[in-house]
């Protein structure tokens, strides 16, 4: 039987523990989450490239990288479409490319792009908040055709996408929350 070369896997209160990035119990501020997530997941899976994506208008746009090229990086600062990144991110699910070149998911530009950094290989893990909404999308790059992920590496992967997600819904309820104090409090001195 033929290998498919596309597949899937399918409150703000305290921080969330990030076991899955430094270790159980110890602060971590949203810079060094969005640093670290981009070598986590590669380290999961097994690859040397690793990229963070988060929505911004109804888009995903690239927020940290490692082991990518400028060129990869030029063509994928925004994504809403063409790209497995892309349809994780629709279907709030893993999705995996065994190989690139072979996976029908890719325009021949962002195929291109693709190969042209050495991936050959992709899985893509949506970042998806306490309520269900996709924030932002973690993706390894493979330098060589990727089987299928064990059982526990697609549990840390979603491990890491939640733990991901949860942070960054109470940075923004946080920052959100100080900003309207600050209007609030700026426009009552008027």
């Amino acid at each position: 039987m033929p290998r498919r070369q596309c597949r899937g896997t399918g409150d703000f209160g305290a921080a969330p523990a990030l076991p899955a990035l430094r270790g159980e119990g110890k602060p971590v501020g949203q810079g060094a989450v969005l640093t670290a997530a981009p070598h986590r997941a590669p380290h999961i899976t097994g690859a040397e490239m690793g990229s963070v994506q988060l929505v911004e208008n109804g888009m995903l746009r690239l927020e940290k990288h490692t082991g990518l090229n400028k060129r990869f990086t030029d063509h994928f600062t925004f994504v809403e479409h063409s790209t497995t990144c892309a349809q994780a991110a629709a279907e709030a699910r893993q999705v995996t490319v065994e190989d690139v070149a072979a996976c029908d998911t890719f325009d021949e530009g962002f195929r291109r792009a693709i190969l042209r950094a050495g991936s050959l290989a992709c899985h893509s893990v949506p970042l998806i908040s306490p309520k269900g909404a996709v924030v932002g999308m973690i993706s390894s790059h493979h330098d060589k055709a990727l089987g299928d992920l064990t059982g526990a590496q697609s549990n840390l992967l979603h491990e890491l996408g939640g733990q991901v997600a949860r942070r960054l819904v109470r940075h923004r309820g946080t920052v959100a929350g100080a900003l309207n104090r600050l209007h609030a409090l700026a426009t009552t001195r008027r």
